[in-house]
């Protein structure tokens, strides 16, 4: 259920959603964040922070939903159902509850990720609907197909969109489907740390330099 629901549905929802929520400040071209009394950096992060929170509650409610409605349409079903951990020398099993609690670090670093890049783009774009088929294709796309290019498949746990189906990771097979051994939580938790940074720092060279500018305008 999860392995589904998350990739396409969940990713979709949240990109529409924060594209929306980003796109709000923007009235041709001129950014509605330069009115306020504020720290533009401290606003952003702000805006990022709360947009986080929001994400994540999205997140945990398609959780819910899916899994009443997989007991609508299976009957009833229990957190304690066993899953198989993919392995090719033993054979794991753990509850989908367990399961579920896992993932949660790791998908909440997923969903600051997909937050801030979702800002960046949108804040480069200043367009709802360019910066929402951008988004969409960048982070729908990836998390699709990021695991079925062969060619890279010798550093996919490099790349934060590996990470998305944090079901597919905690179980291995995404290691069994790519072959690639470091395609593990602990991996995966170090890299989207990792690009949250990078993508911060962007964030907030980006924010320093549209300051300048606005700066230099008002003197000249």
């Amino acid at each position: 259920m999860v392995d589904v629901l998350f990739p396409v549905a969940v990713v979709l929802v949240m990109v529409t959603l924060l594209t929306s929520v980003f796109t709000q400040t923007f009235i041709d071209h001129i950014d509605l964040d330069d009115m306020w009394p504020l720290s533009r950096s401290k606003l952003i992060f702000t805006k990022i922070g709360f947009s986080v929170v929001f994400a994540f509650a999205i997140y945990l409610v398609c959780l819910v939903l899916g899994f009443v409605g997989a007991s609508m349409i299976n009957g009833s079903s229990s957190l304690d159902y066993p899953i198989v951990m993919v392995s090719s020398s033993s054979t794991n099993i753990i509850s989908v509850r367990t399961l579920l609690l896992q993932s949660l670090p790791l998908q909440l670093l997923c969903i600051i990720f997909m937050t801030m890049c979702v800002y960046l783009i949108t804040y480069l774009i200043r367009n709802r609907l360019a910066a929402m088929f951008m988004n969409v294709l960048i982070f729908c796309g990836a998390s699709l197909s990021v695991l079925k290019i062969e060619p890279i498949s010798h550093m996919v746990h490099l790349l934060p969109f590996s990470y998305f189906n944090t079901i597919n990771v905690l179980t291995k097979q995404a290691t069994h489907d790519t072959g690639n051994q470091q395609l593990t939580f602990a991996t995966g938790m170090w890299v989207l740390i990792f690009w949250i940074a990078v993508i911060g720092g962007l964030i907030t060279i980006i924010s320093r330099i549209h300051l300048r500018r606005l700066q230099y305008r008002m003197v000249s």
